[in-house]
């Protein structure tokens, strides 16, 4: 059961006045997931989706629930199986919130989605939970679920008038999966692939799918290619 704090689409009055913030309600998301195209877009684990304004995760948590059920049905036959397809599944995910407390429970939501349908698969294959998987997948939730401004392409918060300039860039990772649960990781600023994707005419949903221009890498450091359960220590190291 995901946490969901809003009712009736709407948390306060205060926060619509402020920030236009109103909830999508969980029957239109499925109606909106269900139309010819997404349905079956929801079912490829290697599709990505980005959403912008992402709130506490309506689409995001039912898009992972959609792509779990496929890894439950086609990739369980270990647990070593479904743990590397469920991974890819959560790489897949992308999402901007600009209120600190709907990105946090988007976080949490994503998280508690996958735990339940990880202690399944290792009840079905009689299995601890590897605490390495576990956190490799939360870890992947964090660098996917970012609180900023999908409009200033900045982590800007509301205190800052979300017009500084100055604030740090928002920076998507990309998670190309290799053989035997290896993944190479990319990462890029937010600005950088919108900029890319107006230039070559790709649609925003393609971002991550479609960039190739080498000026919109985030470049900090390089990453090396790691099996998913060292990508945090890759990220530390």
């Amino acid at each position: 059961m995901t946490t969901k704090t809003a009712r009736n689409g709407v948390k306060s009055k205060e926060r619509v006045r402020q920030h236009g913030e109103v909830f999508t309600p969980d029957w239109i998301v499925d109606d909106m997931l269900n139309l010819h195209g997404i349905k079956e877009e929801c079912a490829r684990l290697e599709s990505k989706f980005l959403e912008p304004s992402c709130g506490e995760g309506a689409f995001l948590v039912k898009i992972l629930e959609r792509k779990l059920k496929v890894v439950n049905k086609l990739h369980n036959t270990s647990l070593d199986d479904w743990e590397t397809h469920a991974i890819l599944a959560l790489t897949t995910l992308y999402g901007i919130e600009l209120l600190e407390d709907n990105a946090e429970i988007c976080t949490m939501n994503l998280s508690e989605v996958f735990s339940e349908h990880y202690k399944k698969a290792c009840k079905k294959h009689k299995t601890d939970i590897n605490l390495s998987t576990k956190r490799a997948a939360q870890f992947i939730i964090a660098r996917n679920i970012i609180e900023g401004n999908a409009l200033t392409y900045r982590k800007c918060l509301p205190k800052c008038g979300n017009k500084c300039n100055k604030c740090e860039p928002i920076i998507f990772s990309e998670w190309t999966p290799k053989a035997d649960g290896f993944f190479e990781r990319k990462d890029y600023t937010y600005e950088g692939l919108i900029d890319a994707a107006k230039l070559s005419g790709t649609n925003e949903g393609d971002l991550l799918d479609n960039i190739n221009t080498e000026p919109t890498r985030h470049n900090a450091r390089p990453y090396k290619t790691v099996h998913f359960r060292e990508l945090i220590k890759e990220e530390s190291g």
